[in-house]
């Protein structure tokens, strides 16, 4: 619900900006994880590959290049989850107006 103060509203739209922040974060985050991983992955396999005598796979460098394309689907990610919880964050204020002016 939103505060009645100018001061109260300034607050609850800080927080909700820093709601919105976290979900950017998250993201980049879970971007950075899987990256990481797989780059982790992709690495071990290549030594052991080798180690064992045999060549690099190429599927295994296509998979690491791959992951670089991963930082181009965070924004799109992060607007559309915001997006999400700005529609229900505004849906559940409405219903909260409705019940407080219903009475």
């Amino acid at each position: 619900m939103l505060p009645d103060s100018p001061l109260g509203r300034l607050e609850w739209a800080f927080r909700e900006s820093l709601v919105i922040f976290g979900i950017l974060l998250l993201w980049v985050g879970v971007a950075i994880v899987a990256t990481l991983a797989t780059r982790i992955f992709g690495i071990t396999v290549e030594a052991t590959i080798e180690l064992i005598g045999g060549q690099a796979v190429p599927p295994m460098a296509e998979l690491l290049r791959l992951t670089e394309h991963l930082w181009e689907a965070v924004v799109p990610i992060t607007l559309v989850t915001a997006t999400l919880y700005v529609l229900v964050r505004a849906g559940t204020l409405l219903i909260d107006h409705y019940h407080r002016t219903a009475r």
